[in-house]
């Protein structure tokens, strides 16, 4: 199940930029992805597409303190919950699904 969010994540995140890095944080509707640019995670937060698949959802800029310590943070990232998507870029950052 993890694989298939990773996977739809994947698939709309890159068309924005390099995906780098999908952190899914166990029990939960969030996840983070990083991009290997800032300009690529701002493509993504500013894109006007709010939907994945068949799910709304809602994107944000996410700092290093939003993401479990189980993650790696840095770089630029999107972060991601099941309403939204949130886009983020930040440096050593990333977002949250």
């Amino acid at each position: 199940m993890k694989s298939n969010r990773r996977e739809a994540l994947l698939s709309h995140f890159q068309k924005f930029g390099e995906v780098i890095d999908i952190y899914i944080p166990l029990n939960t509707e969030r996840a983070f992805v990083q991009f290997s640019k800032r300009e690529e995670a701002e493509a993504a937060l500013k894109a006007p597409d709010a939907v994945m698949g068949n799910r709304f959802i809602r994107l944000w800029w996410a700092n290093r303190d939003s993401i479990p310590d189980d993650g790696a943070g840095s770089g630029n990232s999107v972060s991601v919950t099941p309403q939204g998507v949130t886009s983020t870029s930040f440096p050593p950052r990333s977002a949250y699904w």
